[in-house]
């Protein structure tokens, strides 16, 4: 196990469980801090394990992991959705141009532009996307069915259908090279069944938040990363955050 950055006794037994942890899952890198009440720094680690890649027949890895350092980027999944909810709050609370209560297309556009059944005609919108609310899309309750496969409706996590919307497009006749952008999802979503009343029943869709995220961008007139930035992040501090891209190729630095 490599191990580098800053420590302190006190978090000797705090260490020992992480590195436990990373043994027993296998997992090759992390990065922990951790802060104490009064906000200080008390801990800034970072942790190699060798555990991962592929293994000549002698035992012997053939890709090792990459090292960890304290400055790595690792990506934060749907811990995005968290800052993104809060610069929702805070641009609501600062002035008129943003309402919870306000439809999610008047701030979006929501165009249909694919045909999921591929009869060559572009998908009809159910007239109830025009009632999802802001609130709705925060809560999760838009009236999407991402999660529940034996409820009606079912759709999936479009943020994972990436093959699936690409066909949809080609359907319809636009052909969409991956990978797929913002736009392309808007547009899938656009003709996606709505199986609840907006705002009767919740369930997980992340899809909502991406479109939160435009309209971040939009109110602001900073876009998404840029507004992120002014409003929340760098004021806490955190100066290397930023949006991941699709695919390997396109890593951010340390990331």
């Amino acid at each position: 196990m490599l191990v580098s950055g800053a420590t302190a006794p006190s978090m000797a037994l705090f260490e020992t469980t992480i590195q436990s942890y990373m043994v027993e899952h296998a997992i090759p890198n992390a990065s922990v801090a951790f802060m104490s009440g009064d906000d200080t720094l008390v801990l800034n680690r970072s942790y190699t394990y060798g555990c991962g890649g592929e293994k000549h027949s002698d035992g012997r890895l053939e890709s090792p992991p990459e090292e960890t350092t304290t400055a790595s980027r690792f990506r934060v999944g749907s811990i995005s959705k968290l800052i993104t909810a809060t610069v929702v709050l805070m641009i609501a609370e600062s002035g008129p141009d943003l309402d919870l209560s306000d439809p999610l297309v008047q701030h979006l556009t929501l165009t249909p532009a694919v045909d999921v059944d591929g009869d060559g005609v572009i998908d009809t919108q159910d007239p109830r996307i025009e009632t999802i609310t802001v609130t709705d899309a925060l809560r999760h309750r838009a009236g999407w069915n991402c999660r529940s496969e034996d409820e009606p409706g079912f759709i999936g996590d479009p943020s994972k259908l990436d093959f699936a919307i690409v066909e949809a497009f080609s359907n319809a006749g636009t052909e969409v090279r991956l990978p797929i952008g913002v736009a392309h999802i808007l547009g899938y979503m656009a003709t996606a069944p709505i199986a609840w009343d907006p705002g009767t029943h919740s369930d997980y869709c992340s899809v909502g938040y991406t479109m939160l995220g435009e309209i971040i961008g939009g109110s602001t007139g900073l876009g998404y990363a840029a507004a992120v930035n002014e409003w929340l992040l760098t004021p806490l501090g955190m100066v290397s955050t930023a949006p991941g891209n699709t695919v390997l190729d396109a890593r951010l630095d340390g990331e």
